[in-house]
């Protein structure tokens, strides 16, 4: 159901069985990765897009976050991503879905090319490090 808010912003209710999965999917690249998706300073810019999906922010950017991230997890899970521990082989199957979902989203697969489709300029700004 899309509702206006009172800034006249496009809100969005998401599916909240698929934010689980995709914070599910982000927390196990954290942890494969020996870092916290909730703590760490690198996974700071989808944290906020987390946050932004959660208050229902219809926003392009976070649409087209949301879009990739659970086409990732989709892709991961074909890929058998699932039933890899956190690790290694998870985090080289979750790369392939990674390039495989901006391939077939129409991104660009150069490094840093597309961020700023997925990212909300709020967050960009927020976040200067990751993004510079």
């Amino acid at each position: 159901m899309l509702v206006r808010d009172p800034t006249d912003k496009l809100t969005v209710q998401y599916n909240p069985a698929q934010l689980g999965l995709i914070a599910a999917h982000l927390n196990k690249v954290a942890l494969a990765q020996g870092d916290s998706f909730l703590t760490s300073p690198y996974f700071g810019p989808e944290r906020a897009m987390m946050f932004r999906m959660l208050a229902g922010r219809g926003d392009q950017h976070t649409a087209a976050f949301f879009h990739h991230e659970i086409a990732e997890v989709i892709a991961t899970t074909n890929l058998g991503g699932d039933r890899l521990s956190p690790g290694r082989a998870f985090l080289q199957t979750q790369a392939q879905a990674h390039y495989d979902v901006i391939r077939a989203q129409g991104h660009s697969t150069l490094p840093r090319q597309g961020l700023f489709l997925r990212y909300h300029p709020a967050v960009v700004l927020a976040f200067p490090d990751f993004f510079n």
